[in-house]
């Protein structure tokens, strides 16, 4: 879609835009799908964040399984807390 090379297989998945190219107006914007898109990410950023403790530590450790073994202390510092508070 970008014509843009892709890598398999890499520790996280990116999408680099150059500054200069979001300096730009965009040809066809939508005010309207603009306003759609801030509302889903306000949804969105409310429904995470009145996720309980446990729940954000299973989707922290969800996505570090993709990395390979989780690690308590990454987990934790995402979180916000020690290594010992999470384990607690």
């Amino acid at each position: 879609m970008f014509d843009a090379p892709i890598w398999f297989d890499q520790p996280f998945n990116s999408l680099v835009i150059p500054k200069r190219d979001l300096l730009r107006s965009m040809p066809e914007s939508d005010p309207i799908l603009l306003v759609v898109m801030q509302d889903a990410i306000h949804r969105l950023n409310r429904a995470a964040s009145q996720q309980s403790l446990a729940e954000q530590a299973r989707s922290q450790v969800n996505l570090s399984l993709m990395q390979g073994e989780p690690v308590l202390e990454e987990v934790a510092d995402k979180l916000g807390l020690s290594s010992w508070s999470l384990q607690f």
